[in-house]
């Protein structure tokens, strides 16, 4: 960004920046259709996911009314593992509430967009510093009110935000519709494997076995008669900084598992002495992560697209060398 734009706090530039909170009334409260609330799990970075998405009943909105959404607000998630991940709230002029881990900056539009100012929040160098600001002095991530406001945002004219926001977008444009051409790919793949391999389409010879009719000459196995290593992972000790800071291995939670390849580097980096000094290990490119235990990732799988480590919410299936990595993700 230009150094000849002038900083402006960002509590300046917004009308609103407030949290919300939870609902009294229990499960009671949570019904099919009706306003929406908001939780951390729909934030991601530029994107907002509908996946998940709860609804109140009109007596739980009402009590939530000074965390109502407004068209034109941005989303940022201030606690938890998901801290600092920041979108534009959904336009399509339904209902909506907030809970207490996900905050609303009404910009004011005269002078910041909305998608310019998500664009500066999710920017790798003011990431970076939510994240250490996150991380200091609690035990749990979380940014406030007032790190928010102080923050200090470079402000371009509204004409040349429009025009970065312009190009940007574009480029957003062009990663969604990729998205979704995987996602298409990946479904194929998945409902070819299913014709083959469960509902044995095309086959004509079968054998009994333990499970039923088999196509004859297959066998029954396990999971583990697939792997040459199975094992959970482990996590270095919270307290211990030399096991975190200046990390170079990656090591992966259950809450970056989407079914699918990782990212070849992981949020989080762990150092040599806390890879020694723990449960964790080095795993193999090509090993399959699987979540354990913990609403909403338990079942959720990870392929790891380069050696890395993980946490003990995870169990490491290594494929055998003639299985591969593909045929067990897939079973």
């Amino acid at each position: 960004m230009s150094s000849d734009w002038p900083p402006v706090r960002l509590g300046e530039l917004c009308l609103k920046i407030g949290s919300g909170a939870t609902p009294r009334g229990g499960s009671n409260v949570y019904v099919d259709d009706g306003a929406r609330f908001i939780r951390s799990q729909n934030i991601y970075d530029l994107r907002f996911e509908f996946a998940g998405l709860a609804h109140l009943d009109d007596s739980a909105a009402a009590q939530l009314q000074g965390a109502a959404v407004q068209r034109g607000d941005a989303l940022i998630n201030i606690t938890g593992d998901s801290v600092a991940r920041a979108c534009v709230a959904p336009d399509d002029g339904r209902e909506a509430r907030v809970s207490q881990h996900v905050a609303i900056l009404r910009p004011d539009r005269a002078r910041i967009l909305t998608q310019f100012l998500v664009y500066w929040l999710v920017s790798p160098v003011v990431k970076a510093h939510l994240l250490l600001l996150a991380s200091a002095g609690a035990t749990r991530k979380a940014l406030t009110k007032a790190m928010l406001e102080t923050h200090q945002v470079p402000l371009p004219s509204v004409d040349e935000q429009r025009g970065i926001v312009s190009v940007l977008g574009a480029l957003d444009d062009k990663i969604d519709s990729n998205r979704r051409l995987a996602g298409l790919l990946e479904e194929t793949v998945a409902t070819m494997f299913r014709a083959r391999f469960v509902d044995f389409v095309g086959v004509e010879e079968f054998e009994e076995s333990e499970i039923g009719p088999v196509p004859r000459g297959w066998r029954v196995g396990t999971i583990a008669d697939m792997c040459v290593a199975v094992r959970n992972g482990g996590t270095p000790r919270r307290m211990e900084a030399s096991y975190w800071n200046s990390g170079t291995i990656p090591w992966f939670k259950t809450g970056e598992l989407t079914d699918g390849f990782l990212p070849s580097q992981s949020k989080i980096l762990i150092t040599e002495r806390g890879l020694a000094e723990s449960n964790c290990r080095v795993l193999a490119r090509g090993t399959i992560l699987v979540a354990i235990y913990a609403s909403p990732t338990v079942g959720r799988l990870g392929i790891l697209d380069a050696p890395a480590a993980c946490n003990q919410a995870c169990t490491a299936l290594a494929p055998k060398e003639e299985v591969g990595y593909p045929f067990l993700f897939l079973s």
